[in-house]
């Protein structure tokens, strides 16, 4: 979190709290998040449901970084870790009442872990996603092509959630601005913006 400035830490905040809105906070829920990592958005997670959290992570090594984490902040009995593929999720069908993934999409082929997301969702459930998007001439573009990253773009996203056949798909800007040398580990000078997704099943 230390590479973003104070106007992106407030947008992230309004960002995060516009994901977590779609999660049920009643013991009975069981909730997905994917493309984990080592926890960022997830310990926003935890406060605020009483249920089940599943948090589905495709690197072994990060999976164990997170288990070190939620036992540190004393949340470990809360979450499930499961360290698999989200464009393969190994659950059942309707197996979640609400699914989310902060920069999920950030990944080649991602848009099959879209797919699994609704498949895994019970009717009704809400898929809430966010991440940035960059503008396609960016240098961003060109470092994450080079280590084999799709950044993709705000086209794109919406056009994943259509073919998906998702319902009630809202997309919110909450953030403009160019990358800063000095406070972004990507190119300074790329125009970015922070999105997020969310959809009905």
């Amino acid at each position: 979190m230390q590479f973003y400035s104070k106007l992106e830490i407030k947008a992230l905040k309004k960002e995060w709290a516009w994901m977590l809105s779609v999660i049920k906070k009643n013991k009975n829920a069981i909730h997905l998040d994917f493309a984990t990592g080592t926890g960022r958005f997830l310990r926003n997670v935890v406060p605020k449901t009483k249920g089940e959290i599943i948090a589905l992570d495709n690197g072994y090594g990060t999976c164990q970084e997170l288990q070190y984490f939620l036992k540190k902040i004393k949340q470990y009995s809360q979450v499930s870790i499961v360290c698999a593929d989200a464009r393969e999720m190994p659950f059942r069908d309707e197996a979640f009442n609400s699914v989310s993934s902060w920069h999920g999409l950030d990944g080649p082929k991602m848009k099959n872990a879209i797919k699994e997301a609704k498949r895994t969702l019970k009717s009704g459930g809400y898929l809430a996603i966010a991440g940035d998007h960059y503008q396609k001439e960016a240098k961003s573009f060109l470092v994450a092509k080079k280590h084999g990253i799709n950044l993709i773009t705000k086209e794109e996203v919406i056009g994943i959630f259509r073919k998906s056949r998702f319902n009630k798909i809202e997309q919110k800007i909450f953030f403009e601005g160019c990358t800063d040398k000095n406070d972004f580990p990507l190119p300074a000078g790329d125009f970015y913006s922070m999105y997020a997704v969310r959809a009905r099943k």
